[in-house]
């Protein structure tokens, strides 16, 4: 996958000081650090999501892009979360 750039579109991952913690929210790069950081025009669902909220866009500054979805992060939709997914499931002895 290219580097994130201004514009695109990805998942937020809500941080613990969020009523839905570790749940997704649409978001817009809206700047690109050279540092890896970036930030983000997040689309949040009001007072569902942080009590005192009065709006539906949230500013957040500083995130960083990772695939394994820890909170205060961002990922694209299509990409697979890093944890091992594939993993071979045990298989039961009896067929």
């Amino acid at each position: 996958m290219n580097d994130p750039q201004i514009g695109d579109s990805v998942l937020y991952v809500l941080p613990e000081d969020s009523k839905c913690s570790g749940q997704y929210r649409p978001a817009v790069i809206v700047q690109a650090w050279s540092n890896g950081y970036y930030n983000l025009q997040v689309f949040v669902d009001g007072t569902n999501d942080y009590a005192n909220y009065s709006g539906h866009m949230l500013w957040v500054t500083s995130v960083k892009h990772s695939v394994n979805r820890e909170n205060r992060t961002f990922f694209y939709a299509n990409e697979e979360q890093a944890t091992d997914m594939h993993a071979e499931r045990p298989t039961n002895a009896d067929g």
